[in-house]
């Protein structure tokens, strides 16, 4: 698969700074869940990075029919295992939602697409225009407050992917961006039907409001979810 960018006059150097930083994140992982970058080079006109392919599309397709428990934990796990790789090298994603989340022939999932992410260091509004970065569904409370983000924030959204997984349905609902981002902020972490009520506690520790409370990286959600079996 090809990401390619037009090279013209049109085309601001921040810009390309962005693309070639895409490139320069990416090459710096090994991992099974995240997306296997193979080239990037330049050619007449163009900037180009050649990525992995993934037939069966992104996990937003999948979403589409109801996904069982079984799978919905599997996923959940890799996306966790995933973020933590990303996370061990200072990468913060920023934009965790089902549509960069790819899946490959044999099933497992790869985060992909990290065009807004950033070192850890950077913050949300920095996009020159004040602008929120990110899915409103998914976005973390620190997000919507425009404050500095870290690892936690992509946990938070991990949080509301798993909610999304588990109940076939997004956590929060509003008539506005405004209004939705006010929800993130404010609104309790909503309850896990009584099939999933098992998982409540480590929902809690994905989706709590104040992200010292919440899972610092993958791993230690990995390694919660092992201690409770899963």
């Amino acid at each position: 698969m090809l990401k390619v960018m037009r090279l013209d006059h049109g085309v601001e150097a921040d810009g390309l700074q962005r693309f070639i930083q895409k490139f320069a994140l990416l090459a710096q992982l090994d991992h099974p869940n995240v997306a296997r970058i193979f080239r990037r080079d330049f050619s007449v006109g163009h900037a180009y990075i050649a990525m992995e392919y993934f037939p069966r599309g992104d996990l937003r397709v999948r979403m589409r029919d109801p996904v069982d428990p079984d799978t919905a934990i599997g996923y959940i796990k890799q996306i966790a295992a995933g973020l933590g790789a990303i996370h061990d090298v200072g990468i913060v994603h920023r934009d965790l939602k089902p549509d960069n989340l790819m899946l490959r022939q044999d099933g497992s999932l790869a985060l992909a697409d990290f065009g807004v992410a950033k070192q850890v260091s950077m913050k949300i509004t920095d996009t020159g225009d004040g602008d929120i970065v990110g899915t409103p569904y998914y976005l973390s409370p620190e997000q919507a407050l425009g404050q500095t983000v870290d690892a936690r924030c992509d946990m938070y959204s991990l949080g509301v992917l798993a909610y999304e997984l588990l109940t076939g349905r997004k956590p929060y609902h509003a008539a506005s961006a405004q209004e939705l981002l006010h929800m993130h902020i404010h609104a309790p972490v909503p309850l896990l039907p009584p099939e999933h009520q098992h998982l409540q506690a480590v929902l809690e520790g994905l989706m709590a409001k104040d992200r010292e409370q919440r899972y610092p990286s993958g791993h230690t959600l990995l390694d919660d979810l092992a201690r409770t079996g899963l």
